[in-house]
């Protein structure tokens, strides 16, 4: 769990810190991997070509200026919250930006994964990697909304997971393990100038804080770091002619609440616009006629006219003598000429092209969320499907990188220390066509390409028999060719 802060930093110490870079060249983890191996720092460095060990600490140099305190954080950069915060959370409900922002998370929460070697042929890793993928399938709770909650960062910028590791027993031997999780909310992320991650705190915080454009932070030692898994969405450079607050978007991302904002904006107003035409306009416009020069009359026939929408019935008196048509008293509607087609306008408006771009922009295309007129032989459908796989697959390499770096190294340092190999977490996100690979590996079959047994299995859905298990062979059909053709006919009236 996460304790205590490292404390203010005062003036000096940050004008020193902004002068000096760091010590360490930015080899990361193959550095780790060489000093494991007992590789001299400054000897692998010079052998990697002379790596500088200079690199830019923050954006000073790209960018005129930065906002930021003497405890060097740096402001909030994301549009949403400089502009106002209620209109940033007001988004969070509304089903035209979180239905297309659930499905992406979704996809990529639900999609299978695995912790991989670097090297397959290497038994010791190949051991270590299944070890460690059991050991969080065994103890982490809710591993699927934890991937879920990662998945934040596509409308913040950062997401920010608290893990907490106990001992357990695997197999008998006493090991780390994941078993816990709790969301930090993204907005309440901080970063220093360097990159270093803290949180904002309230005065029952027991540790030292720094102040923060919000509040009072607690920025982040090294061992509560480890304990904070860290996902980030579109990191990119500040602007040069840019506002100072986009500093930030180097270290912490810029997630699609800062682009879908103004649209968001321009669309609720639109929706106050045609509230207002609706009540005005909808339901027509009521005219009350009285006799003319009557004051008391007028005042009757304007209460009456106010409340003959809400009411039933309407009396109103009736002038002996005269037809209906020569009554002073009377109560027309006129219904607007048009106003149903210049209502459509708004709702056009709206749905068709405000909504319309968040939901494009969220997921890539618009035929995953709302009805898209594709004709027959048309290949729409298939082309937007297309494009939405291609956003989940970089959405899954992205967060398997975070993972990697966030939640795998820590364990397997808790665990094994540090090793001379990497172990990686790995989405599943080849988006295999079983039907033509069925076909294609049928055709190299024919042609005396070898194929696996397993992959015919997987690819149509069903486990390998065992021995005493009764199985089926077509007429006709015999040794290896017959099995082929035997599982390609069965997947095929699956279908």
């Amino acid at each position: 769990m996460i304790s205590s802060s490292n404390g203010t930093v005062s003036d000096a110490t940050a004008r020193r810190a902004l002068a000096s870079p760091p010590s360490r060249p930015p080899l990361g983890a193959a550095l780790d991997r060489a000093v494991a191996r007992g590789e001299d720092r400054q000897t692998y460095a010079k052998r990697m070509g002379n790596v500088p060990g200079t690199v830019f600490r923050s954006v000073w140099n790209v960018q005129r200026s930065i906002t930021m305190l003497s405890s060097r954080v740096l402001a909030d950069s994301d549009v949403a919250i400089r502009q106002d915060r209620r209109y940033q959370m007001m988004m969070r409900h509304d089903p035209d930006v979180m239905s297309p922002l659930q499905q992406r998370q979704k996809a990529v929460a639900l999609l299978p994964w695995s912790i991989v070697p670097e090297d397959q042929t290497d038994s010791e890793q190949v051991a270590r990697a299944e070890q460690t993928e059991r050991i969080i399938r065994r103890h982490m709770r809710k591993q699927t909304e934890f991937l879920d909650k990662a998945g934040d960062a596509l409308w913040y910028g950062p997401s920010a997971q608290n893990v907490v590791y106990r001992r357990v027993l695997d197999d008998g031997a006493e090991m780390f393990a994941p078993t816990d999780w709790y969301p930090l909310h993204s907005d309440s992320l901080v970063f220093q100038d360097d990159g270093t991650l803290g949180m904002m705190v309230n005065a029952r915080w027991p540790g030292e804080t720094v102040q923060a454009r919000r509040g009072r932070a607690v920025i982040f030692s090294s061992s509560q770091r480890k304990a904070v898994v860290l996902h980030t969405y579109n990191r990119t450079a500040p602007d040069y002619e840019g506002d100072a607050e986009e500093a930030r978007y180097l270290y912490s991302g810029r997630g699609l609440r800062d682009t879908c904002y103004y649209p968001w904006v321009q669309k609720m107003t639109a929706l106050e616009l045609w509230m207002r035409f609706i009540e005005r306009y909808s339901l027509g416009t009521r005219v009350g006629y009285f006799p003319s020069g009557n004051p008391q009359a007028q005042a009757v026939i304007e209460e009456i006219v106010d409340n003959v929408i809400g009411d039933a019935g309407v009396s109103i008196p009736w002038e002996q003598g005269l037809s209906k048509d020569e009554q002073p008293w009377q109560i027309d509607v006129l219904d607007r000429a048009g106003s149903a087609n210049d209502a459509r306008v708004f709702l056009d408006l709206i749905e068709g092209y405000l909504a319309g771009q968040m939901k494009e922009l969220i997921i890539g295309q618009t035929a995953t969320t709302e009805a898209t007129a594709t004709g027959l032989g048309s290949d729409v459908g298939t082309r937007h499907a297309e494009t939405f796989q291609r956003l989940i697959q970089h959405d899954a390499l992205s967060l398997g990188d975070s993972l990697t770096h966030e939640l795998v190294g820590p364990l397997v340092e808790l665990n094994y220390g540090i090793l001379p190999y990497g172990l990686r977490w790995q989405f599943a996100v080849e988006d295999v066509d079983s039907e033509k690979w069925m076909q294609g590996a049928k055709m190299a079959h024919e042609m005396g390409v070898p194929i696996s047994h397993q992959q015919i299995y997987d690819h149509i859905g069903s486990d390998v028999p065992s021995s005493d298990e009764a199985t089926t062979t077509p007429p006709g059909a015999g040794g290896v060719f017959g099995e082929f053709d035997a599982a390609f006919d069965r997947f095929r009236r699956a279908l």
